[in-house]
């Protein structure tokens, strides 16, 4: 709660990364519309926040060596599980950003999360490229890192394990150098989800040169 006060009044994002052959994930996500001193550190315009994360995933990250097994939420669900998230935070009829996909019956997932009524706006994410996106991600973290006031800094709340885990222990795909590998130990829709949100708010591109990946 204080840190939403003080942020003011914030652009909330949930972003949603649904699956069949891996678990759903969705995140709130919180970004600063002007320079802040949050907790005694200085947050340039545009920082975000990841301040929470609900998943169907079937297992614990760290300890279970398979993170593809998920309880199969249906879209309806899912959204509904989202939008109390949101409410527990004081933040009710959010904007969503949802990766659109057809369910286990053929049903549209956009469709049937907007259908839910708990979101202001249902959006498709504003995907880019996966390296351009992994590369913005790492730069938030680095500033934040170096407490670098030129830079937007991310900071990853302790509420969110499964993109905690992603971040840390995510590889390099083989095949594509500037790309991270989806592998049973630690799927890539964490990432994809928290990077959907941050794609939305349209932080500023900070990164230049060769693009790499999270390590």
């Amino acid at each position: 709660d204080r840190c939403i006060r003080l942020y003011g009044r914030p652009e909330t994002i949930v972003s949603d990364n649904g699956g069949l052959s891996s678990p759903s994930v969705a995140h709130l996500a919180l970004r600063a519309k002007r320079d802040l001193n949050l907790f005694g550190r200085a947050l340039p315009r545009d920082s975000v926040i990841i301040l929470d994360e609900i998943t169907d995933l079937i297992g614990t990250p760290g300890i279970d060596e398979n993170l593809n097994t998920s309880s199969e939420w249906a879209p309806a669900r899912l959204g509904e599980r989202a939008a109390a998230m949101c409410d527990k935070w004081g933040i009710h009829r959010p904007n969503l950003v949802v990766d659109n996909a057809r369910g286990l019956q053929g049903n549209d997932v956009m469709e049937e999360i907007r259908a839910t009524g708990k979101f202001w706006s249902a959006q498709l994410p504003r995907k880019g490229r996966r390296a351009e996106r992994h590369a913005l991600m790492a730069s938030m973290l680095t500033a934040a890192a170096e407490r670098d006031t030129t830079r937007p800094h991310l900071y990853v709340a302790d509420t969110c394990g499964f993109l905690i885990h992603a971040i840390a222990n995510s590889v390099r795909d083989e095949r594509d150098p500037d790309d991270v590998a989806d592998t049973p130990g630690c799927p890539d829709h964490p990432l994809d989800s928290a990077q959907y949100a941050i794609a939305h708010m349209r932080i500023r591109r900070t990164t230049s040169g060769r693009v790499t990946g999270l390590h």
